[in-house]
């Protein structure tokens, strides 16, 4: 494996099928690896202890910032202090297409265009990048999963309303920090807006699986929180739509959502703030063997025997 250096990205074998427009962002998403290159930390800088922040200093945090730092202090410290890049995984690569071709039909549908079936898929291929499957044959799997997934998609809004904002960015102040982060999607509805967060992992249509998860999940209820802060009135609704099986989980934002959401922010952003990256694996074993990180990882508990 090569980290070093500009890394020549494979095409995808895909591309050639696409249909009408090039998405705006295709140049970006195959140069993702070496902008990873380009910002990364130089090696002298590498091993450079961090004053801790001042209570008056302001520390910016996004929802993967959170989310990283409670998975493991030191998996925040090799993403976000020492900036080492990771090549793109399978999920990733299947992650950012789908969302690349839902954020592109979203946005022409808000500007009263009608993009097609085909205009959704098209974005996909040309998004897609051949880089770290199995085999030949998986790739063909995961890339028709994702068609399959935006033919559900699409169908599933026909009829739908415009959304009123997509891919839109927020910022606002707990205390002395900045939290940052955009939406997917937001509606506007006669009892207040829904707040929707599109996700690629499979899970289950009919089972309780989806609504389990939008139960637990801290992000619905950062950007519930967000727009709360944004636009002065709490969203009726916060929801996790899965794309690869249409199945959705729908919570209502309460008092205690917003509570804790400020609780968990506030106090891993100060642990932040003290520079403590000392490796905490939230789950043990198992969230090292499914950090990018793991095999040059001097704390991993994947390399004990």
């Amino acid at each position: 494996v090569d980290y070093g250096g500009t890394r020549a990205f494979r095409p995808s074998r895909f591309i050639g099928e696409a249909l009408g427009r090039q998405p705006e962002r295709l140049s970006a998403r195959l140069a993702a690896y070496e902008e990873l290159q380009r910002f990364q930390v130089a090696p002298e800088e590498a091993d450079a202890p961090l004053p801790a922040l001042g209570p008056d200093d302001v520390l910016t945090v996004s929802y993967s910032d959170i989310e990283d730092y409670r998975r493991c202090p030191l998996l925040y410290r090799f993403k976000y202090v020492l900036r080492i890049p990771v090549l793109p995984s399978p999920p990733m690569i299947y992650g950012l297409a789908l969302h690349e071709a839902v954020r592109d039909y979203l946005r022409r549908k808000r500007e009263t265009e009608q993009p097609t079936l085909e205009d959704l898929q098209a974005t996909f291929r040309a998004a897609w990048l051949a880089e770290g499957f199995i085999s030949p044959e998986h790739e063909s799997e995961r890339f028709q999963a994702g068609l399959d997934a935006l033919r559900r998609f699409h169908e599933d809004e026909q009829g739908k309303r415009a959304p009123d904002l997509v891919e839109q960015r927020f910022s606002f102040m707990l205390g002395k920090d900045r939290v940052v982060g955009r939406w997917d999607r937001v509606d506007q509805g006669a009892d207040g807006a829904e707040v929707i967060d599109y996700k690629s992992s499979a899970v289950d249509e009919g089972s309780e699986r989806p609504q389990q998860l939008a139960n637990q999940d801290l992000q619905l209820r950062l950007y519930a929180l967000a727009h709360e802060k944004m636009y002065g009135a709490r969203p009726a609704r916060a929801t996790l739509h899965f794309l690869e099986t249409g199945a959705h989980g729908t919570i209502e934002p309460s008092d205690t959502d917003m509570s804790v959401v400020r609780t968990v922010v506030t106090s891993t952003a100060a642990k932040i703030r003290s520079r403590d990256f000392t490796p905490a694996p939230v789950k043990g074993i198992k969230t090292c063997f499914e950090c990018a990180y793991h095999q040059i990882c001097p704390s991993s508990l994947t390399v004990r025997g």
